[in-house]
């Protein structure tokens, strides 16, 4: 696109700094972002020159490698593992607390989020985190805070004390848990500083607190550019006012004046939520472009069209059967607001489309791999806490694995156990009835600990990727376009569970197999990333993948509220007055920036289709989002409205069936009439080729 936000900057710095590009640092807010600057670069330049270092902001921070007393580098932990070492700290504050660590997790995961955004925002945590109680004590303790900032927290204290008659279990829990949050706080983080493995946000307050300490040898760029921007957290801020002072910073911004302009003295209602942290960006850090760039969203003619389905399905096969005709190519993207339209998405491309990039992954947990993986834990935490003293499999949990297709690669005796539970029409079996050769022993190998499973997993992972290499080996292109997505599921299974097997065999988190398996949902909720042209063709990617980036042409899906914004939930132990008093990250902060994204994409952009959902989902109210709603009623475009109907047309595959004489002696019933008229294919499977859907055996 010319003109796009990357070609503006490119051109600024370029004409401001030349060919010492090569002394500068570039941070940028995601990754993607590098690769179309550098092309607008060379587009600039005309020639092959030297670039500029490119890191974000959180590899800017890790330069700086804090080190605890020991002189031990700080690292990120991983949540879990922190919160296995909040539990211990907890006990030994409260010491008379029964809870094991399947009773804290959930609600450890709230307080370390809590504890995140308390040092991401420079919060004092004692002031936060003051006695209750002692709330008379500190009210004329103010001074810091802002005439609203106090209104807010008496508001909260004053509400607090009127129910103080109210002595339910929940409420003198909180009071307890409360009083001595500022203990726990600060015991957790010399905990974990003595250990060097830290939450983020410990990190980064770290930096921005002692900049004086890392400075000189951390950043010594002549110049770090910021590109992009929009929410700061107060240590990012922080960050950015060292490097402005130290005269060192340029500052690039990109926004419109159709959202940025509100007086912030306006009442919020009144007030654009697109441009909440921009306008306090451009205040504190100059803009190195001038300000002819930002009008956009108004004086760029743009054609917009509403549209309303029926279904998710039927906004896919809209894409590709209309859409697609008209606009594709590297200036067209598809923005996915529900990430799950990913695979019906792909499901309804035609064949004849030619380059395009996803930047988004495959979901782990919608892999083969990942079921396998769930029926595993079924069976065996089934037969855990079964009653018997003998551990018995029932044919509920096993009959699936042993229909495994993966499970009947690397087990020859599968399919014959499999007939044989179905035959018989066998309950449950005890382990030595499944093991037949090795794979099946060591599958149906009772286990009792939680270790032991975690285990077991480790090892049928080894034992599926042993299975696919053998298989590459030999030249085995059955389904060979499948084998790179199946072993990377594979690996990333691994390197996920490797790291919660080894807490939980050193003893750092105790689980039960219930929580265990909640863990297990965490661990996996990854994503398997597709190579491609990140430069070329059509760009399919959620919301979050646009920054920086613009398109002539957009089509957004599932632009539903709930969607677009994203449902936010508010999950923290602080009170919601207080958050707000203190400057905390709050549940409409998300909201603004997802606003942000969705204004900023749209103003240089020409043809732009939203297409939302308007058919209930379950118990779920489908509407329009509200930033479309404020798109018709506040901008003044010619907004075109329209709906479609109707359901998504998958890639059909040919299916070959020969006739070889008479295949079907017998007349047919009503039933099999109906059968041929709803599926051919089906009609012929059970008809004629007598295959029959597996009998599922009932308690």
């Amino acid at each position: 696109m010319e003109n796009s936000f990357l070609s503006l900057v490119a051109k600024d710095l370029y004409h401001k700094k030349g060919h010492h590009l090569h002394r500068v640092t570039m941070v940028f807010p995601n990754k993607r972002a590098r690769l179309f600057f550098n092309k607008a670069l060379y587009q600039v330049a005309g020639k092959p020159l030297w670039t500029p270092q490119y890191v974000g902001i959180n590899e800017l921070f890790a330069l700086c490698k804090a080190r605890n007393a020991e002189g031990k580098i700080w690292s990120i932990g991983d949540p879990i593992y922190l919160n296995g070492l909040l539990f211990q700290e907890y006990r030994k504050i409260f010491k008379d607390s029964s809870e094991s660590f399947d009773d804290f997790y959930g609600w450890g995961k709230i307080l370390l989020q809590d504890f995140d955004n308390i040092d991401k925002n420079l919060a004092d945590a004692q002031q936060v985190f003051r006695l209750i109680s002692e709330t008379e004590a500190f009210k004329d303790d103010f001074s810091h805070l802002s005439a609203e900032q106090v209104e807010m927290l008496q508001s909260f204290f004053k509400q607090f004390k009127s129910n103080s008659d109210d002595n339910s279990p929940i409420k003198n829990n909180f009071v307890h848990l409360w009083n001595k949050m500022f203990q726990l706080y600060n015991a957790f983080k010399q905990r974990l500083s003595k250990e060097a493995v830290v939450y983020e946000g410990m990190y980064l307050r770290e930096i921005a607190e002692n900049w004086e300490s890392y400075s000189a040898q951390a950043f010594p760029a002549e110049n770090y550019v910021f590109v992009g921007f929009n929410a700061l957290n107060k240590c990012e801020e922080k960050l950015f006012l060292h490097f402005k002072e130290n005269g060192k910073a340029m500052f690039y911004w990109d926004y419109d004046h159709y959202y940025c302009d509100d007086d912030d003295n306006m009442p919020e209602a009144f007030v654009h939520e697109a441009g909440r942290f921009m306008r306090r960006n451009l205040k504190l850090f100059p803009n190195e472009l001038p300000n002819h760039p930002y009008d956009d969203f108004l004086r760029r003619e743009k054609n917009i069209r509403i549209i309303a389905s029926s279904s998710e399905n039927a906004q896919a096969h809209y894409a590709a059967s209309q859409w697609l005709k008209q606009y594709s190519g590297s200036q067209s993207a598809i923005v996915l607001c529900n990430e799950s339209l990913l695979l019906p998405m792909l499901h309804s491309l035609p064949q004849d489309i030619g380059t395009f990039n996803i930047t988004m992954g495959y979901p782990l947990t919608q892999t083969p791999v990942f079921s396998l993986i769930q029926q595993i834990v079924l069976l065996h935490c089934d037969a855990a806490t079964s009653s018997s003293s003998h551990a018995k499999f029932r044919s509920k949990y096993s009959l699936p694995l042993l229909q495994n297709s993966y499970i009947r690669r690397i087990s020859e005796q599968a399919k014959a156990l499999a007939d044989e539970l179905s035959e018989q029409h066998l309950f449950a079996c005890p382990a030595p009835f499944f093991h037949k050769d090795d794979v099946l022993t060591r599958l149906f190998c009772p286990v009792e600990k939680v270790v032991d499973l975690g285990q077991l997993l480790l090892d049928m992972i080894r034992l599926l990727a042993d299975a696919a290499a053998d298989k590459n080996d030999k030249d085995d292109n059955e389904n060979d376009n499948m084998m790179p997505l199946y072993q990377e599921s594979l690996f990333l299974c691994h390197q996920a569970l490797t790291p919660l097997q080894d807490m939980i065999k050193e003893g750092i988190i105790e689980v039960n197999f219930s929580t265990y398996k909640r863990l297990l949902t965490q661990v996996l909720n990854l994503s398997i990333p597709f190579s491609g042209e990140p430069l070329g063709g059509l760009q399919l990617m959620g919301l979050l993948e646009t920054r920086n980036l613009d398109f002539d042409n957009l089509l957004f899906l599932s632009a539903n509220e709930g969607d677009l914004p994203q449902s936010s939930q508010d999950h923290s132990f602080i009170p919601y007055h207080i958050r707000l008093a203190y400057g905390l990250s709050m549940p409409q902060h998300q909201d603004a920036i997802s606003a942000y994204y969705f204004m900023r994409i749209l103003q240089r952009a020409k043809n732009i289709t939203l297409c939302y959902c308007n058919a209930n989902r379950g118990n779920k109210k489908a509407e329009m989002s509200r930033f479309l709603r404020q798109l018709l009623m506040e901008s003044g475009l010619d907004i075109q409205q329209s709906s479609i109907g109707g359901r998504m047309n998958s890639q059909s595959f040919a299916s070959d069936i020969s006739r070889e004489g008479v295949v079907m002696p017998e007349k047919l019933s009503p039933s099999a009439l109906k059968t041929f008229i709803t599926c051919e294919t089906k009609f012929y499977y059970e008809r004629i080729a007598k295959l029959k859907a597996v009998e599922e055996l009932s308690e």
